[in-house]
């Protein structure tokens, strides 16, 4: 982590103005359902979803990229898919000895963190971010995969 807030990343990379930071802070206090800084952002047509997410893969010092070209274990999704579909915030896609890859959208939900850490001990999670459209239509497809796996298995009982 960089411990740099957001909105400095977003001011020194020149992708808003101070102005705009503190317009959307004020929005930020003042609306408490949209908490998240990036969002408002985001909302308010200031910044890209690319540049929310090099700015928060910056802020946790993970990397920034898209699973399109890349290996998915989809094995590996279904053995975690009720961790998945339940949570809705990361997307497992690789599996080593002492690793265990997941891909997600918002790096600063802790809370979904640690609910995956307790799940993959003593393994090590590595984290990838990824543009949240992308991490819904992976869960989306990993959901199919299972109703479908569900139905041969219930086609091949019958």
């Amino acid at each position: 982590m960089s411990g740099k807030p957001l909105g400095e990343i977003l001011l020194a990379k020149k992708l808003i103005s101070l102005q705009q930071l503190e317009q959307a802070l004020g929005d930020q206090q003042e609306d408490r359902r949209e908490f998240l800084l990036g969002k408002i952002l985001l909302r308010k047509g200031l910044i890209t979803e690319d540049d929310l997410m090099n700015a928060l893969a910056e802020q946790c010092g993970i990397a920034y990229a898209s699973l399109e070209d890349q290996y998915i274990d989809w094995n590996l999704c279904r053995k975690h898919i009720r961790a998945v579909g339940t949570e809705r915030a990361f997307f497992p896609f690789k599996e080593t000895q002492d690793s265990f890859w997941v891909a997600l959208s918002n790096p600063l939900d802790v809370a979904a963190l640690a609910r995956l850490e307790e799940n993959v001990r003593p393994k090590a999670i590595k984290l990838l971010l990824i543009k949240d459209s992308e991490l819904q239509e992976l869960i989306a497809q990993a959901e199919k995969q299972k109703m479908k796996d569900l139905k041969n298995m219930l086609d091949k009982e019958a």
